[in-house]
């Protein structure tokens, strides 16, 4: 091979020899080979990403990683202070699958400011990538910098966290801010997912044709699962805008819009169209959407073909562009090269079920690529009944990565079920923390405890579908919380003991008929309250007094009313004196004293 072809060679044979000719402490940044090597490593691993970038950039799919290696080793060797070259050795050494050296290497341009590194190590641990373990807590820690956070691909995951709560609390208008910037450099992922939540309405009011046109944006960027949601939600639209509109009109737009030929033959199928519909109006609106498809193209390809010439070439289009959509050769190549064969007629019948080949073929290969089979016939039949096939095949990897046994059949029913089966999984790895809310309860002295705990649950797949949720893990572990410093005599048991309201909660099976499995529950705070024993004994002793000066007035009262009677029944006696007297004197019972 002639070198001299290859400009890329001189650079990095000057690379070698700067790093391998002058020792480290001899190089300066004015050393002609040190510059070499810089040029060497940015034009072979500068990321496109880099706002300073002095190239165009080298996607990493696209980096030569020996040359990159070399040409970087060289570079850093010459600076080793320099975090954008430390940062482009990583990419050199991922490029090569040696994920340990590039950790390292990011590790080193993170710790040096690089907010591409960076944004590197917030992905790996965000996703459990470059052997790294999930943490989504390091992973926010690391995008807490005003550079890092111009970065599209932090924008993006930080729009995740605020989505799903994951490492901060759930923020849904949050999330959308951040997807929004993402989308504005041209993220298809935060395209996707800023789409979604304004056809959902999720942190914002609902706009659902804004929301298509991101997603779709999205779709034109190669998302495969934005194509599958753009048609969706396209139909869904269009059902809610179509009206009464004409029957025939409907068929032949539908027809246009579907096989992308050209305005004159939309025109003739327009033409030929009105017959067919106005004599059965009801029947052809009930129609199965393939024979009425395939009944307009043929009246359009008989009125074509009696204009001569012109007609057959006209056909010869339709044709290919018919055979074009029904059999899609490039995905069957996919597959074949992938080792994931599908036979080409297999994929004309999936388009004839309106089952998109390529989501189905693509969950495939990712299953064949981890060393799964999975049946064609099992993917096409869980995208039918309304599942997310890619989550579930992506779900079952992970698993099975994880050691975590996961069939297919128990994974679509989850998935059915309304659940992430995907997120299931991972949280069947990462265990989750589930804070309560503040619970009060009195100790049998009367003291008022408040306690805050932390329940650390994962999820369980045996009981995914139909198990309760995490309300009920709060609730229950709130009623344990009452329970337990109730039943404690002396309120400073539980304030030198807390871990014994952890243990007695335990002991109740509270993960029983639900989704998770609680590991542990830790008392992450408790406070003293009220006295609410003495509380209630003041109320009592108020209410006591208040029933004795009650008795005493109504004592008193019986007394004053008696009184009055006896008075009332003297002076009666009284009146009863002078009358007596003179009954006596006339009887002759009184006489007279002499004087």
């Amino acid at each position: 091979m002639n070198i001299i072809r290859w400009p890329a060679a001189w650079i990095v044979l000057a690379a070698c020899l700067s790093g391998a000719l002058i020792p480290a402490q001899a190089q300066t940044k004015t050393s002609p080979l040190a510059g070499a090597a810089v040029m060497a490593c940015n034009k072979l691993a500068e990321s496109p990403n880099d706002a300073g970038k002095q190239t165009a950039g080298v996607a990493i799919n696209s980096v030569s990683p020996t040359a990159a290696i070399a040409a970087c080793q060289a570079a850093v060797s010459a600076h080793p202070q320099d975090g954008k070259l430390l940062f482009q050795l990583g990419r050199s050494y991922l490029a090569a699958k040696d994920e340990s050296k590039a950790l390292e290497a990011f590790q080193k341009a993170s710790d040096d400011g690089n907010s591409l590194a960076k944004v590197a190590l917030a992905t790996g641990y965000y996703f459990g990538m470059y052997g790294l373990s999930v943490d989504y807590s390091k992973s926010f820690e690391l995008l807490q910098n005003a550079d890092v956070q111009t970065n599209p691909n932090a924008q993006y995951m930080l729009g995740r966290m605020y989505l799903t709560g994951r490492a901060v609390p759930k923020d849904e208008a949050t999330a959308l801010t951040w997807f929004q910037k993402s989308a504005d450099q041209g993220d298809r992922r935060s395209l996707l997912d800023l789409g979604i939540m304004l056809w959902n309405g999720q942190g914002t009011k609902s706009d659902r044709p804004l929301g298509l046109q991101y997603v779709q944006k999205s779709a034109d960027l190669g998302s495969a699962s934005a194509v599958d949601i753009a048609k969706q939600m396209s139909t869904q639209l269009a059902q809610s805008t179509s009206g009464s509109s004409n029957t025939s009109q409907s068929r032949t737009t539908g027809t246009t819009n579907t096989t992308g030929t050209s305005s004159a033959t939309g025109t003739a199928a327009a033409a030929a169209a009105p017959s067919t519909a106005n004599s059965n109006t009801a029947s052809s609106a009930a129609a199965d959407p393939i024979t009425e498809f395939s009944g307009a193209i043929m009246d359009a390809l008989n009125t074509i073909a009696g204009t001569g010439f012109l007609g057959m070439i006209i056909i010869l289009l339709v044709l290919i562009a018919l055979i074009g959509y029904f059999v899609p050769f490039r995905l069957w190549i996919t597959a074949w090269a992938s080792g994931a064969y599908v036979g080409l007629l297999t994929l004309v019948a999936m388009r004839l079920r309106r089952v998109p080949p390529h989501s189905i073929v693509k969950a495939r290969i990712s299953a064949v690529k981890a060393g799964l089979q999975i049946p064609l016939d099992e993917l096409e039949s869980h995208f039918l009944a309304g599942g997310n096939v890619i989550d579930v095949v992506n779900a079952i990897i992970s698993a099975d990565k994880a050691n975590i046994e996961l069939t297919f059949n128990r994974a679509a029913a989850i998935d059915l079920a309304g659940r992430n089966v995907l997120d299931a999984v991972q949280m069947s790895v990462l265990p989750k923390v589930i804070q309560t809310p503040r619970n009060a309860a009195v100790a049998q002295d009367g003291i008022q405890l408040i306690g805050v705990a932390r329940v650390t649950v994962r999820t369980n797949l045996d009981r995914l579908v139909g198990g309760a949720g995490e309300e009920t893990i709060i609730a229950r572990v709130g009623e344990g919380m009452v329970s337990a410093i109730g039943s404690a005599s002396n309120h400073k048991d539980v304030l030198e003991r807390p871990d014994s309201i952890s243990k007695r909660i335990l002991s109740n099976g509270l993960d029983s008929g639900t989704a998770y499995e609680i590991l542990s529950i830790d008392i992450a705070d408790i406070d003293v309250g009220k006295n609410i024993g003495a509380s209630l004994q003041i109320e009592q002793a108020n209410a006591d007094k208040q029933i004795a000066q009650a008795k005493a007035e109504e004592r008193r009262a019986m007394a004053v009313a008696l009184e009055q009677e006896m008075r009332a029944k003297v002076v009666e006696s009284e009146a009863e004196v002078p009358q007596a007297m003179a009954d006596a004197f006339r009887a002759g019972r009184i006489y007279g004293t002499p004087t």
